[in-house]
């Protein structure tokens, strides 16, 4: 598995490059792995929550502010958990509030690796101001733009799959299953569909010295009709307490990850992300602040404290 893993991500970081996608992207996506992966839900083995507040592009007028929060929970067993998640997503006037619910099953493939499937129901709704833009009349109005779009209602359905052990894992997920159209509420026309986005997602374990270990890990994202876009990090965990890592967006971003553990149930963690490219001169950078808790009521298989 672990030869596995270092070809996959090789591969990954040489030939391949990013662009722009509809869904939020987030620098800790490797302790955030709920909000895209429904079959995450129940890898904790104890019910906990995970909170990330991302504000992109400081000093950008109208650059987009992504909130999540998402909870899971065994249920009537180890093998079976729920979540429950929520996204609130803002790009200038335009504001998207997703609400889902995850359901994963536990398969023990042996004593120390397994497979959850996971499955996830839920809906969104999107608003935009549209009379609060500046707009150019010497055509004559506009009446796309004379009313705002509101309380429109989108239900969506996704599906995960996710292999892990103590010291590995590799998921693929399909988030959203229905492309809906998001339409003006006068003219019917249409704003944008919302597109199906494949996501495989791995990472791995490598004991370096004693309290030192090192964690690489991948994102990569694809909708149809644009490139792959590869997220890579390199995390190293210093005495069981504290993660210190570094994240690269190819030919985009260049980010660092600060976390703190607090007697290995509450978690604090701070990334900051610089444009490499010429967009960078117009612009602060971008912050992220996660927060996560686990109640441990469970006795837990895996080494403590997690890894992911």
């Amino acid at each position: 598995m672990k030869h596995v893993f270092i070809i996959v991500l090789i591969f990954l970081f040489f030939f391949s490059y990013s662009w722009g996608q509809q869904d939020p992207i987030y620098t800790q996506y490797q302790f955030n792995i709920q909000g895209i992966n429904p079959a995450y839900a129940g890898t904790w083995n104890s019910m906990g929550f995970t909170s990330l507040s991302r504000l992109q592009w400081i000093g950008f007028e109208g650059a987009p502010q992504t909130h999540t929060l998402t909870i899971q929970t065994p249920l009537t067993s180890e093998n079976v958990a729920g979540g429950l998640g929520i996204v609130v997503d803002n790009i200038g006037r335009e504001k998207r509030v997703s609400l889902f619910a995850d359901y994963s099953y536990r398969l023990c493939l042996n004593s120390h690796i397994f497979l959850r499937l996971g499955l996830r129901s839920g809906f969104s709704t999107y608003n935009n101001r549209l009379t609060e833009y500046q707009l150019d009349h010497s055509q004559g109005p506009d009446i796309a733009y004379q009313y705002d779009l509101e309380n429109n209602f989108y239900p969506n359905f996704g599906l995960g799959a996710f292999l892990y052990s103590d010291r590995y894992y590799l998921g693929l997920s399909l988030p959203k299953l229905l492309e809906n159209d998001l339409k003006m509420n006068v003219t019917s026309k249409q704003v944008y569909s919302e597109r199906i986005h494949y996501f495989l997602m791995g990472g791995y374990i490598f004991p370096v010295i004693n309290q030192i270990e090192f964690k690489p890990t991948f994102l990569a994202r694809w909708v149809e009709g644009t490139p792959l876009a590869i997220d890579v990090s390199t995390n190293i965990l210093i005495n069981n307490t504290f993660w210190v890592g570094l994240n690269y967006r190819q030919k985009e971003i260049l980010g660092a990850t600060l976390q703190w553990i607090f007697n290995n149930e509450l978690r604090i963690g701070y990334s900051y992300e610089t444009s490499i490219g010429d967009f960078g001169a117009y612009n602060d950078g971008t912050h992220e602040v996660m927060v996560s808790f686990q109640l441990k009521y469970l006795k837990t298989k895996f080494a403590n404290p997690r890894y992911f």
